[in-house]
């Protein structure tokens, strides 16, 4: 399953991609935004499925276990990510081990994961992921 979300992923169209059994969904969305929006929405097309995603930090590796997503490919990937994802058990592959995600600009730390650097607990980091991205933080 993951070979086929990374080839998905490489085609360049999308920012991340969930496979589960025979489907395999594309997404366009920058950020956490369409992950959150598959656990808030449809938490089991997350459960057990293959995702492929260009870069994984701590908020996105915090959802990802939430949802209980199945394997993991990542492009890029933090060593906070990877940790988090292998405690949970969750196979990854990856490209490139960075030291974090950076914002935007390209002028720090993602904000979601700087929210999440404090954080240890799943739950408390998906909420203050859903507070930051939906507004009411």
């Amino acid at each position: 399953m993951t070979d086929s979300a990374r080839r998905l992923l490489d085609e360049g169209d999308c920012t991340l991609v969930v496979v589960k059994g025979d489907v395999a969904r594309k997404f366009h969305q920058r950020g956490a935004n369409d992950l959150l929006d598959l656990l808030e929405r449809e938490p089991e097309s997350l459960r057990g499925s293959a995702v492929a995603d260009k870069i994984v930090g701590k908020a996105a590796a915090s959802i990802m276990i939430k949802g209980g997503v199945g394997q993991v490919y990542s492009r890029k990937i933090t060593a906070d990510a990877l940790d988090m994802l292998r405690s949970a058990g969750i196979p990854v592959g990856y490209d490139l081990l960075i030291p974090m995600v950076m914002n935007r600009s390209q002028t720090g730390r993602c904000p979601l994961d700087t929210i999440c650097a404090p954080l240890s607990d799943i739950d408390a980091m998906v909420k203050a992921i859903h507070g930051f991205l939906r507004g009411d933080a």
